[in-house]
């Protein structure tokens, strides 16, 4: 989506957004590339100069990223049609991205249109009207997404989850619609999904005059799905999830608070581990660290029951070393120094497994 989202949102950094819209990979990203044309030679030691250097550098990765985003995206195809509308629209682009092998563990794609003040329903007691519509737009977008991934044998590796900033009351307003309410439901699809329905349907008669026709009962904070995903899908660590969100009301994690059915079967997060100079990363981790390498390169945690493969692609997709991993050391000892400053990929493949590392490179 061209929106920006709250969800993405961190404490400090707020992001950039890359807008892809209509599948065009050359809307990407557009800047003014250069700074007028010709990037200035000379940065001066001053505030001044750090603004114009860090404009630099984002002009630089940006651009950097959108390569690598193009390649992957013409490398991809979608195997099913998808209905013409904008939601559809985004994961069918996502679903290319994914077949082009990008490796992007994360994609946000938006479908407003659900703060339903008015005319949810077409008429008193009827069931179609805009909320219907919403509802049908979503599940044939999803349903066509899924389609694709089956299509392409790409299914058993993405898990889609649906969420919003606000849920709606139980009871209807005035003008046939709903309004803010402290609760909502959360799809979660995919082949790797347990499938059926965790917690109870909620007592509507809870929702009185007196509490403004409010549900009392939360049966799971978002941030438990999250953590669920994060963790047994993604394979992100306790430090990771208490990072981005802590129970301060339990003064509890949520990695204790995790909704163990929502998956068919705990997934392992044995994988690969690279490390070097402030770069480390956990063995049996599946997330890593962003921070940069220098020279030397650690490539631990290597099966020693199967011949594995390491592959290096600069940011454009472009392979620049191959080389086997020594199965009988579990620790790979490369030195990069030669390699030029930016964005590189890390491409291990042990047996019919393979697992995808961004490294930056000083």
């Amino acid at each position: 989506s061209n929106k920006t989202s709250l969800g993405f949102h961190g404490e400090e950094a707020h992001g950039m957004s890359l807008n892809i819209t209509g599948q065009d990979p050359a809307g990407f990203y557009s800047i003014l590339s250069g700074l007028g044309g010709v990037p200035p030679t000379h940065i001066p030691n001053s505030d001044f100069g750090e603004q114009l250097d860090f404009i630099k550098n984002v002009d630089a990765l940006s651009n950097t990223y959108a390569q690598a985003i193009s390649t992957a995206f013409n490398k991809g195809t979608n195997g099913v049609s998808y209905p013409n509308n904008n939601l559809s629209n985004q994961l069918k682009t996502v679903a290319r991205l994914i077949s082009g092998d990008l490796g992007t563990k994360v994609y946000m794609v938006r479908i407003s249109g659900f703060d339903t003040h008015n005319a949810q329903v077409s008429g008193s007691g009827e069931i179609e009207g805009r909320h219907y519509d919403l509802l049908n737009q979503l599940s044939g977008a999803v349903e066509a997404f899924v389609n694709d991934l089956n299509s392409q044998n790409l299914s058993d590796d993405v898990v889609g989850l649906t969420f919003s900033e606000f849920g709606r009351k139980a009871a209807q307003n005035g003008n046939l619609g709903t309004d803010h309410g402290e609760i909502a439901p959360m799809f979660v699809f995919g082949k790797p999904v347990a499938g059926g329905v965790s917690g109870t349907n909620p007592d509507l008669t809870e929702a009185t005059a007196d509490n403004n026709y409010q549900i009392q009962t939360v049966q799971y904070d978002y941030r438990q799905t999250f953590a669920t995903l994060l963790q047994d899908f993604l394979g992100a660590d306790n430090s990771i999830i208490d990072a981005a969100f802590f129970n301060h009301t339990l003064d509890k994690s949520f990695a204790d608070l995790k909704v163990p059915e929502i998956l068919r079967s705990p997934l392992s997060t044995s994988c690969i581990t690279l490390s070097g100079g402030e770069f480390v990363r956990e063995v049996g981790k599946s997330s890593v660290s962003p921070n940069p390498i220098r020279d030397t390169v650690l490539v631990s945690g290597i099966p020693n029951t199967i011949s594995s493969q390491l592959s290096i692609y600069n940011a454009a997709g472009v392979p620049i070393l191959n080389l086997p991993l020594d199965n009988n050391s579990n620790t790979t000892s490369l030195d990069l120094g030669h390699l030029s400053s930016g964005i590189y990929f890390f491409e291990v493949k042990s047996g019919n497994k393979k697992e995808i590392h961004k490294v930056v490179k000083l």
